[in-house]
């Protein structure tokens, strides 16, 4: 309503700012993840589906009928790639990248 108090504009004004500032950054965060995704390979991708699913390294071995040591070669390479250093990092990752696709 008019008249309006400066302090109160210059609030709302800084709000709405900040608040697209954040919605510009997650935006690019995900355009930056998703290149990342677009150069793993089909079973790097398959192997990172099913360690996201909450599966170790064995299970995955199982569910591909691959070795467990070669299930590791292709979730550090999926990692290096992704460019994280933790398991627990790529589970939040990819979490968090699945939420905004929704």
């Amino acid at each position: 309503e008019k008249p309006i108090e400066p302090d109160v504009l210059l609030d709302a004004v800084s709000t709405s700012m900040s608040s697209s500032a954040e919605r510009q950054q997650s935006v690019a965060e995900g355009a930056v993840l998703a290149s990342r995704l677009e150069r793993l390979t089909a079973r790097e991708q398959e192997v990172l589906d099913l360690i996201v699913e909450g599966n170790n390294s064995r299970e995955v071995a199982a569910v591909l009928g691959i070795s467990p040591r070669t299930v590791e070669v292709y979730k550090s390479r999926l990692m290096e790639k992704l460019q994280v250093s933790r398991t627990n990092d790529l589970l939040r990752m990819m979490i968090t990248h699945r939420l905004r696709a929704k």
